[in-house]
């Protein structure tokens, strides 16, 4: 047989094959479609599919809860203390000090050394023209606004830049707002993570306060595929958590379902 011909016959019997898979029979009826187009004329994969798993669930399985971290301690900067003559931890002590030279500005957040109350300053404006600076900036600088010495006392990566030695704390406040779902239908659960200030606290430390459960259980999870960590994926669980980071958890057949939704805010 020519190939030509070979390749007639073939293409014959696997469209023969399709009609028969599609034609509806008594048993089955017809091929039902696996969900209603939505007005756009697509779906919405992430809302059909469970990814770890690749199982099917409805809209209503899947439940969203978003979790903000407010870390609770500032870090603390080590500095050879003039007093104590000897490296001491500093903490902020939430005031700043401004000093104009013509219309040079200079401004500092004040540290105290936690024994001796000695004081160090951290630079936040060097020698700035007066029309660079936003007058809200300026008002806040000598008004000490809580929540600007506070955004400053949380830069770790600043403080690094100017004392090599920083001292970090993992202690946070973690505050929970579901978005939707019915906790009475959860087979998934998903955690969507916004960081007030960077924290130092490890993911898989953060999970295993917040829902109750241990360590070594989310590492199984993730062997199996039953939680995953978005985008950042392997490796995750050991590093401090990240603005935008999803962690998606199947719960289908754990025993203690309902505790651990409960303890994640639903």
């Amino acid at each position: 047989m020519c190939s030509s011909g070979w390749r007639f016959e073939t293409g014959l019997a696997l469209l023969n094959r399709c009609r028969a898979l599609f034609t509806a029979t008594p048993d089955f009826g017809p091929p039902q479609p696996l969900a209603t187009p939505c007005p756009h004329g697509h779906l919405d994969i992430a809302d059909l599919t469970n990814f770890p798993t690749g199982r099917v669930f409805g809209m209503s399985s899947i439940l969203r809860i978003r979790w903000v971290i407010a870390p609770k301690t500032a870090p603390r900067p080590l500095i050879n203390c003039n007093r104590c003559n000897g490296l001491k931890a500093y903490h902020s002590s939430g005031k700043f000090r401004v000093n104009a030279n013509g219309k040079r500005i200079d401004a500092w957040l004040i540290y105290r050394c936690v024994d001796c109350d000695n004081s160090w300053n951290f630079g936040i404006l060097e020698r700035c023209n007066r029309r660079d600076i936003a007058p809200a900036l300026l008002q806040a600088l000598a008004s000490n606004d809580p929540a600007l010495a506070r955004r400053h006392a949380f830069d770790v990566v600043a403080l690094r830049s100017r004392i090599g030695r920083v001292e970090e704390f993992s202690d946070v406040t973690v505050h929970k707002q579901r978005l939707d779902g019915k906790p009475e239908n959860t087979a998934t659960l998903d955690l969507q993570l916004g960081l007030e200030m960077p924290t130092a606290l490890r993911l898989d430390r953060l999970l295993a306060s917040e829902l109750g459960i241990s360590r070594s259980r989310l590492q199984a999870w993730e062997e199996k595929r039953l939680l995953v960590v978005g985008p950042d994926g392997a490796k995750a669980l050991r590093k401090p958590p990240r603005a935008g980071m999803v962690i998606r958890i199947e719960l289908v057949g754990e025993p203690d379902r309902e505790v651990i939704i409960s303890a994640a805010g639903g």
